[in-house]
């Protein structure tokens, strides 16, 4: 049992015996009760992905942050998605805050996104330039979960290489800089 990293974040290490071989299963992490960790009147979430469009045209959600009270189908919150190819930037607060769309990307193409949140100050990044923003909208009041996705099926299989919440709003030319590749 040896693995070698070759690049700065560890993996996990996966045993195989005897010639077979074993596939991992959904990586999907949320937690709870971390409102001091999210920015409840600003912030920023940033995904890098590399986009797969294999299989279906399944969506998901790359980095969420959001009010557990609510049930999982209408939870107040801020989103990362992608979908077909696209990546959608939205808030969620007694309905559709921001809803901010890009593009289509082609497949295999490397994705770093963020979507900056404040009240009336809305904005979606990728790849360095601004896909739009939005200056009209609301928050929800008591953002405390974080939910990062990642599946081994279709278009969910999109290498997840780094995740990050800002508590602050970041600047267009910060979430530029940011976006970068």
């Amino acid at each position: 049992g040896v693995q070698a990293e070759a690049g700065s974040y560890p993996t996990s290490y996966i045993p195989t015996y005897g010639g077979s071989s074993v596939s991992r299963v959904a990586d999907s992490c949320s937690k709870t009760g971390v409102s001091s960790l999210i920015g409840q009147t600003e912030g920023v979430l940033f995904a890098d992905i590399e986009l797969n469009l294999a299989g279906s045209n399944t969506g998901f959600y790359a980095l969420q942050v959001y009010d557990s009270s609510f049930s999982p189908t209408y939870q107040k919150g801020a989103y990362l998605e992608l979908y077909q190819g696209k990546v959608y930037g939205y808030v969620r607060n007694s309905g559709i805050q921001c809803d901010i769309v890009s593009g289509i990307y082609a497949d295999g193409q490397r994705l770093k996104m963020a979507l900056a949140y404040k009240a009336n100050d809305f904005a979606l990044y990728v790849n360095g330039i601004q896909i739009g923003i939005d200056t009209s909208g609301s928050l929800p009041s008591a953002l405390d979960s974080v939910s990062l996705h990642y599946s081994a099926s279709t278009q969910q299989s999109s290498p997840l290489k780094q995740a990050l919440v800002f508590k602050t709003r970041l600047t267009n030319e910060e979430l530029a800089a940011l976006t970068t590749i």
